[in-house]
């Protein structure tokens, strides 16, 4: 019997009616089919007003881009399996047309509105270097399709204040071409510059893999920056902490280092890692900085703890202060690099991506070398460890839902581990829906907007109220503060923890919870 494949399809007509409805499809299926051609296959055999849009048929035109099963997806490019259900959607924030087909009338009056601020400053020939066409490639690989916009949580909440990725994209291909006769950044900076979240769903939708956060919306950030129109004047609290005492938060409890520190620079015995806890761990969430050491020292590492660390300078940098960022990495990197310890282990994603990427790249840039280190997040640098013990005779018998965070997903790959160590643990995981969409927390947006930023939050309430859960877990100090606040104000009865405190609970004796 021939296979098939199974597609439920979101059909809308405006002209004929106010409300859509899903139509089920099945389609004979052969081997290294996309969405595309199955679409085609219903066109053709079965219903012939179905509407869809397509151009190339080989990803480089954009146009039938559209919701497959929840992620904005190239048709022509996504392959069906067999034994899967598809569920196909329109673009959302564009008006529909019809079906699948949206309209993209409004973009690219708005795309050809930027292009006009670019003229050549002279037809004379021009010298380029070979990082400024390196950039300049990168900003012309867009094929305009518009997944980021479809994907991007701050546009889902303000497009109306927030262009959205791609349109950042363009005025960064105009801003750093170095043939323009004049800046865009301000218009840039009147177009929601600042509410994007760094989540880099943006990135991940990309079928051209433009890394929008950094090439686009941070270096934007930064010209505007230097001339004196940003950080805006929730971030500027954060900055203004880093310059006088190097960290990013205020103190409320008694810190994990320094000469008041709860810690000593030593702490237990076995395999040396250093331990970088960033600003909150250190000054404002100690507790869970104990519980990742406390689980550090059971599995058999030595921790040192720099007393002297400041903070990695991530609020500086995704707020577009890299004079500043810069700073904070030339300072870290000479004290993490002292111990001639290879292994630096961060409890929160923003300090991760910070030294993983940011770190790694200035290396390369400023010291002309790599890095002498490797930063792990707790989760990936356990995980072996913790994955290869026998089952747990006391396991916690708790249900818990995980949210992931966008720094430690998106951003640094990890996904799946924070998960097997929670179950390892004998909690039950509920998966809510949307676990991976930004909490609205990073990119300076929760310090710089913060009713945007708890916007976009609030969109969480109620996958977190249908997972029944007792416990959100989430290993990102931000997410955590931001979360707790959520269900505060939305009257959720949960907690909010970090894996490092469920794997203390399970793994630790000394552990009080």
């Amino acid at each position: 019997m021939k296979e098939t494949v199974k597609l439920k399809i979101w059909r809308f007509d405006p002209q004929k009616e106010t409300h859509g409805h899903w139509q089920d499809f099945e389609v004979p299926y052969n081997e290294g089919m996309r969405v595309l051609d199955a679409l085609w296959h219903i066109y053709e055999e079965i219903d012939p007003t179905l509407a869809f849009r397509f151009g190339c048929r080989a990803g480089q035109c954009g146009s039938c881009a559209m919701i497959i099963n929840g992620k904005p997806e190239l048709s022509c490019k996504t392959e069906l399996l067999p034994d899967k259900e598809y569920a196909l959607e329109p673009l959302p924030t564009f008006a529909i047309t019809k079906d699948l087909a949206v309209d993209f009338t409004e973009p690219f009056e708005k795309m050809k509105e930027i292009r006009s601020d670019f003229a050549k400053a002279s037809e004379e020939a021009q010298t380029f270097t070979m990082d400024e066409i390196k950039d300049l490639l990168e900003y012309h690989k867009c094929i305009e399709c518009y997944n980021c916009i479809a994907a991007c949580p701050s546009v889902a909440e303000s497009w109306n204040e927030f262009m959205g990725p791609a349109y950042m994209r363009k005025y960064a291909q105009v801003q750093f071409d170095p043939r323009r006769n004049k800046d865009v950044f301000e218009k840039a900076l009147e177009n929601g510059l600042f509410r994007c979240t760094t989540c880099k769903a943006c990135v991940e939708a990309c079928p051209k893999d433009i890394d929008l956060a950094h090439k686009a919306i941070e270096k934007l950030r930064s010209v505007v920056v230097k001339h004196g129109l940003g950080p805006l004047e929730g971030q500027k609290e954060f900055i203004e902490r880093v310059r006088s005492y190097g960290k990013a938060v205020t103190i409320e409890k008694q810190p994990l280092t320094g000469e008041d520190g709860q810690f000593g620079e030593y702490v237990g015995e076995g395999e040396p890692v250093i331990f970088f806890t960033g600003c909150m761990m250190d000054l404002r969430l100690q507790k869970i900085g104990k519980d990742l050491i406390d689980v550090l020292n059971e599995l058999g590492y030595q921790v040192i703890i720099p007393t002297d660390q400041v903070c990695c300078g991530s609020p500086a940098i995704r707020s577009g202060d890299f004079e500043l960022g810069i700073h904070q990495f030339k300072k870290n990197v000479e004290i993490l690099e002292r111990y001639g310890v290879k292994d630096v282990i961060v409890g929160c994603p923003g300090c991760g991506i910070t030294l993983k990427d940011d770190y790694s790249r200035w290396a390369k840039e400023i010291l002309k070398r790599s890095l002498k280190f490797k930063t792990y997040d707790i989760n990936e640098f356990i995980y072996e460890k913790v994955m290869k013990m026998p089952p747990p005779d006391n396991p916690l018998e708790l249900k818990v839902t995980y949210h992931d965070p966008c720094h430690l997903n998106r951003g640094q790959g990890v996904k799946q581990e924070p998960r097997d160590l929670i179950k390892f643990t004998g909690a039950e995981i509920v998966e809510m829906k949307e676990a991976d969409r930004c909490c609205g927390a990073g990119g300076g947006v929760r310090a710089g907007i913060r009713d945007f930023s708890r916007l976009i939050a609030s969109r969480k309430a109620q996958h977190i109220k249908e997972t029944k859960a007792e416990a959100i877990v989430t290993p990102c100090p931000f997410c955590i503060f931001q979360l707790k606040e959520l269900v505060k104000n939305e009257g959720i009865d949960m907690e909010v923890v970090h894996t490092a405190t469920l794997l203390n609970r399970l793994l630790c004796k000394s552990s009080k919870n």
